[in-house]
């Protein structure tokens, strides 16, 4: 499969797990006056703005044996910021959850494409 297929396919992953994470993690943590397409559209760009800077960006500029690592703590620092502004979530909630659905689909992705 070509990496940019593989790309697309995990994005998709990306957005089926991490945006059910999100609504359900904003709902259950007091947030439930915010409208459900926001929480959903909050999920979808910030899934959408950061992976293709994983997969295509951040590759050449860091440690190929810490690369897995530093980029998810990129990618969940990055989301967490863009849930505290959006949906206004406090920091320690929004990198939670950040956290929680980046770990769910990185899982994902390993099983998909091992």
């Amino acid at each position: 499969m070509l990496y940019e297929t593989q790309f697309l396919v995990a994005l998709s992953l990306s957005w089926l797990i991490e945006i059910p994470v999100l609504l359900i993690f904003v709902r259950i943590s007091g947030k439930d006056r915010l409208p459900w397409g926001k929480i959903v559209g909050t999920g979808f760009i910030a899934t959408a703005l950061t992976l293709p800077y994983l997969w295509f960006v951040l590759p050449p500029y860091l440690d190929m044996g810490y690369y897995p690592l530093s980029g998810e703590i990129i990618v969940i620092a990055l989301e967490a910021v863009v849930y505290m502004f959006v949906l206004k979530m406090r920091p320690l909630p929004a990198a939670a959850v950040s956290l929680l659905a980046n770990a769910a689909s990185f899982a994902a992705g390993l099983v998909l494409f091992r």
